[in-house]
């Protein structure tokens, strides 16, 4: 039988997957960071007072994973594919706008189609007298505000 500083496991049994920290004499801890390997986000803490039990659950914000083509000509036509990770572009009254920003200039989308919550194709006509350069991407969605 297994006592509580033992730490094997016994037939059909698991061991706890609670997490425990010694932080001495400190009673408060600086920052804490969990990485989350399967949506490679991470959730920072700051401020944590020691000697308590904290649940910490894995944020699912929405956020672009994909966009290309990656570049464009001046003058011509662009279609994109945007893929989103736990996006909602179809959801509630669904995307609503969908440019390309840089510095005071944008680029609105001449037409998008919602594929599905996680991606849409948007047509962009690139004017021959914009900057060149990198741009943004922003999306803007009922439940997910403006993604970049």
């Amino acid at each position: 039988m297994a006592n509580s500083g033992d730490f094997r496991s016994d037939y059909l049994s698991q061991n706890s997957l609670n997490c425990e920290f010694g932080a001495g004499d400190a009673t408060i801890i600086d920052s804490l960071v969990v990485y989350w390997p399967v949506s490679q986000m991470t959730t920072v803490l700051t401020q944590v007072p020691t000697n308590q039990f904290l649940v910490i659950n894995e944020t699912l914000d929405p956020v672009l994973i994909n966009i290309s083509p990656k570049s464009a000509y001046q003058n011509f036509m662009l279609t994109m594919t945007i893929v989103g990770q736990n996006t909602h572009f179809s959801d509630g009254n669904g995307t609503s706008a969908i440019w390309l920003e840089k510095a005071s200039s944008s680029i609105y989308a001449n037409s998008f189609n919602v594929l599905s919550n996680t991606s849409l194709e948007a047509e962009f006509f690139v004017p021959a007298s914009v900057d060149t350069g990198k741009w943004d991407l922003l999306v803007d969605t009922d439940l997910d505000g403006v993604l970049t």
